[in-house]
């Protein structure tokens, strides 16, 4: 059975500060464990979230309308209130843009972690696209041994699809084993899977996935 992963261990995993073997034993334990991979993920969010946050800052260069909008409300709210000295009106005036200032950066600061978030799903959702076109056509078009290779500098992955013999499972259905190596912005996962023809829309269904290497290569046809 295997050792529950602590928390403390677990971020070492996220950071890449775990040794090879600790390293692979999670990646194994991941594919097995749903709710190890969903603290996973939620490390991985969490960290990412902070780093952005640590990272936001207010533009160099506030936009000319932003700064024209901000001294025109102050100005007027000035213009408004009862009669005071120069002094007393330069100084509402600048706790007027002061206040503007900081609204602006706050409304910036949100729309840095709301465009961050946006761009990460987005970036996702590309590159599990990209995974998928690519075995399909590695299946589809490739002879058995040689490999299929993409890589997206775009996207930070790279994706190899080298395909097996096909064969008919007892089902009736054409199915083909292959190995299948992405590497995701530096991190490289090689995993051994087997995908089966859909016989009315003509495309490969993903029927297992298996860390190569572990005991579950001796399964990867069963009940198909």
């Amino acid at each position: 059975m295997t050792e529950p992963k602590t928390d403390n261990i677990l971020h070492q995993f996220v950071d890449g500060e775990c040794s090879p073997s600790e390293e692979l034993s999670i990646l194994r334990a991941e594919e097995d464990d749903a709710e190890l991979a969903r603290r996973i993920r939620k490390i991985r969010k969490r960290k990412a979230e902070l780093r952005a946050a640590m990272d936001l800052e207010l533009l160099d260069e506030v936009p000319g309308d932003l700064i024209q909008a901000t001294g025109t409300i102050a100005a007027d709210n000035m213009n408004r209130a009862p009669e005071f000295s120069i002094g007393a009106k330069s100084a509402i005036f600048l706790v007027a843009c002061l206040f503007g200032a900081v609204a602006l950066g706050t409304a910036w600061s949100h729309w840095r972690i709301n465009d961050w978030q946006n761009t990460m799903a987005s970036l996702e959702e590309k590159r599990e696209t990209a995974v998928t076109l690519a075995v399909q056509e590695g299946l589809e078009t490739y002879l058995s041994g040689d490999a299929l290779e993409i890589n997206d500098q775009n996207l930070g992955i790279a994706v190899s699809v080298r395909p097996d013999e096909t064969y008919r499972s007892v089902s009736g259905h054409w199915c083909r084993g292959f190995t299948e190596t992405m590497t995701i912005d530096g991190q490289e996962i090689r995993r051994k899977a087997v995908a089966c023809r859909d016989q009315d829309t003509h495309t490969w269904m993903r029927m297992h996935t298996v860390i190569e290497g572990s005991i579950l290569d001796q399964t990867v046809h069963a009940g198909i």
